[in-house]
């Protein structure tokens, strides 16, 4: 209510008193603008910025992360020159390294779930061939097939 009485004023505010005197401007907004016509900014809508700004990074470096070969601190130096997506990974692949290179060519299909009865068809395999290089050998077969899930990470 009070953006749009100040929208429709036709002189351009002063201060934040002038403000007031406005239907539906009160104390609190008086102070944000007089916060702004004073510094140019708004230290509340800086946070909230800065918080958006944060979580993009997180979260941009987390998904560099995801290619196999980029840990943390690639991420983070990477998403610095500007790198947040597959696409951008692309355009600098010639600064990979090799594993980097390889974990960026196959990522969308190290990224697919292989389906329980394929992982005990490939454990009964692995475990079969083992056995055969070495009796005292054992083998376990991890992560989301040892905790029971319906379908595993690659």
């Amino acid at each position: 209510f009070s953006a749009s009485t100040i929208s429709k004023y036709p002189n351009k505010i002063k201060n934040g008193e002038e403000a007031k005197k406005l239907e539906g401007v009160g104390a609190k907004i008086a102070e944000k603008i007089d916060e702004f016509l004073q510094t140019g900014k708004l230290r509340k809508l800086e946070k909230v910025s800065l918080w958006v700004f944060e979580m993009m990074t997180r979260s941009s470096i987390n998904f560099l992360t995801r290619v196999t070969g980029i840990g943390p601190a690639a991420a983070r130096k990477f998403f610095e020159e500007g790198v947040k997506t597959l696409e951008d990974l692309k355009k600098i692949e010639h600064k990979l390294n090799h594993h980097q290179q390889i974990g960026l060519k196959y990522f969308e299909e190290f990224e697919k779930r292989i389906p329980r009865t394929e992982m005990e068809k490939m454990e009964t395999l692995i475990l079969e061939e083992l056995k055969e290089i070495d009796q005292e050998y054992i083998g376990t077969i991890c992560g989301s097939y040892r905790r029971g899930e319906t379908s595993l990470a690659s």
